[in-house]
């Protein structure tokens, strides 16, 4: 069967190490390594810091693994703290960047299948125009449901503009040939806007890079924290969705057990805020540590003893943490603080892959029994089988493809 011609449209890409960036970047790779040729329109990479270099105001064009695979920088505008409006002109500015590349691209590859990832949920529109000029399948892939999350969070309280907003991504819903997402959640609330099919594409875990190990008290020691102490970490995007918040009053409750270190590895303008909102406390039992590199990924999931995750209730229908994926495929033990409505809670109770609480005090009753508990050596063995059959990069990747019917 020929070989299909890609084109990516997403504001996200390789090397940004965590989020959207990531999962899209391994996805890319993956395709070039099969033989595909690929044009990937992207922006400059500044996630999770907000921050990007100044070749951010101009145009690039570079290689990604093969020579088949072009990489099409447009510049974009980055907010050092972002909030709503300056969110909206940093998606907007992208937008009106890749425009013309997106028709230039269109009109000289002729790609056989345009690829929107969403957020931004508005790149769909430069799917369906590339769709029109080269009579390429549009495939829209939808990590987040950036309106709802939005309207959530207050973040856009006009309903006239909700309205428009909800109108367009109906429109692209409509002119996808195929619809994914990352669970089950999310494919019935995106069902209900559209009579498309909606099928799993679920963010998956390296496996071959991402495995357990046993020498915990050594890799602590190679990050420069002790190895006597119980290790609870949060490692990833930091954002006002995550709800991390709540890692500090946790912290709090629970400053009497001196065994007890939590670490938040992240970066960015609200990583700063918490750093100084816990300094303020003058407790010392929270560390608050960069990103890791991708080489020592593997040996900084396995360093901690828990690894925890948080979720703001009202957003829990719309956004699902990609980090579980690497949690699970080292066989991490996991701690969540989530609604028993939420895709998490399911996962973790069918599968017994990890704790789950509906808030900080409850945990905080039953801490001193988790940390003790015989059956994590159960739960981390669970953990990494659940990857080894629903999250192998490959499997999920090749099931995309017969999606495709380009395998």
């Amino acid at each position: 069967m020929k070989k299909g011609k890609f084109l990516f449209i997403g504001i996200n890409f390789y090397p940004e190490p965590t989020g959207i960036g990531k999962y899209t970047g391994e996805w890319v790779k993956w395709l070039s390594t099969k033989g595909y040729a690929i044009d990937v329109i992207t922006g400059f990479p500044y996630y999770p810091k907000w921050e990007t270099n100044k070749a951010a105001f101009w145009y690039n064009t570079e290689h990604f693994y093969t020579q088949q695979t072009v990489i099409h920088r447009c510049p974009l505008f980055v907010p050092k703290k972002p909030n709503s409006f300056k969110r909206i002109l940093h998606e907007l500015s992208f937008f009106m960047s890749a425009l013309p590349k997106v028709i230039l691209i269109s009109l000289l590859k002729k790609p056989t299948h345009v690829i929107c990832i969403a957020p931004p949920f508005h790149l769909g529109l430069l799917g369906y125009f590339s769709s029109l000029i080269s009579k390429a399948k549009l495939i829209y892939h939808i990590q987040d449901l950036q309106i709802e999350t939005a309207q959530t969070l207050q973040m856009i309280n006009n309903k006239n503009l909700l309205n428009v907003l909800f109108n367009i991504e109906s429109f692209i819903l409509k002119k996808s040939y195929l619809i994914s997402s990352i669970h089950q959640t999310m494919i019935e609330l995106i069902s209900a806007k559209t009579n498309n099919k909606v099928v799993l594409f679920p963010n998956w875990g390296n496996l071959s890079e991402l495995n357990p190990k046993l020498n915990k008290a050594v890799l602590k020691e190679k990050f420069e924290l002790p190895s006597n102490k119980t290790i609870i970490l949060y490692s990833g995007s930091v954002g006002e969705k995550q709800g991390l918040e709540q890692i500090i009053s946790l912290s709090q409750i629970l400053i009497d057990i001196p065994s007890i270190l939590f670490v938040l590895a992240g970066t960015g303008h609200y990583f700063e805020k918490l750093k100084q909102q816990y300094e303020v406390t003058n407790k010392t039992n929270l560390v608050f540590k960069p990103l890791v590199s991708k080489e020592d990924l593997n040996d900084w999931l396995n360093m901690a003893d828990f690894h925890i995750v948080f979720q703001k209730e009202e957003t829990t229908k719309f956004l699902f943490p990609s980090k579980l994926a690497s949690i699970l495929s080292i066989g991490g033990v996991c701690i969540a603080i989530v609604t028993k409505e939420t895709p998490i809670y399911k996962l973790f109770t069918t599968h017994n892959i990890g704790f789950t609480y509906t808030d900080t005090v409850s945990l905080s009753k039953d801490i001193k029994t988790i940390i003790s508990k015989d059956n994590q050596k159960e739960i981390s063995v669970n953990a990494r089988n659940y990857a080894i059959s629903n999250l192998d990069m490959n499997q999920i990747l090749e099931n995309w493809l017969k999606n495709l019917r380009l395998q």
